[in-house]
């Protein structure tokens, strides 16, 4: 398997490097922080079943945990305009702001961009608004 601890005694490189993989991948997450981990680095590790695990919280599941805190606020709202500097959540208001932006990247052609068609259906399906600006006629 792909848990190496950081303290690998047998290969104490190696679990010092699994770690920085690990760090650079929750920056790509995080999405206001930059990272030099390329969609292909996590392409590849994915691909030989590395494990994001950072303590109790799986990376990987950093971006339902903003999409379930989406879905409660659209509940509570009526919508899903949350302000990026939502009082109670403003981790959620930024999370927001990145969604649009990665969509957006899509539409460009920059398909190194994190949204991912499934991603897309899911806020679809809540109504998600991919554009705030208002046209006037």
């Amino acid at each position: 398997d792909t848990l190496v601890p950081k303290t690998f005694t047998k290969n104490p490189a190696l679990g010092r490097w699994v770690m920085k993989q690990k760090q650079k991948y929750k920056r790509v997450l995080d999405e206001k922080l930059s990272s030099r981990m390329t969609s292909e680095q996590i392409r590849l590790l994915n691909k030989i079943g590395f494990e994001w695990s950072l303590g109790n919280l799986r990376v990987v599941d950093y971006w339902d945990n903003r999409y379930e805190e989406l879905v409660s606020y659209a509940k509570e709202f009526g919508d899903t305009r949350v302000p990026r500097r939502f009082p109670e959540n403003q981790a959620l208001g930024s999370w927001v702001k990145n969604q649009r932006r990665h969509y957006k990247q899509i539409l460009n052609w920059n398909f190194s961009s994190r949204m991912t068609t499934k991603k897309i259906e899911l806020l679809n399906n809540i109504g998600f608004e991919w554009s705030l600006r208002i046209v006037v006629s």
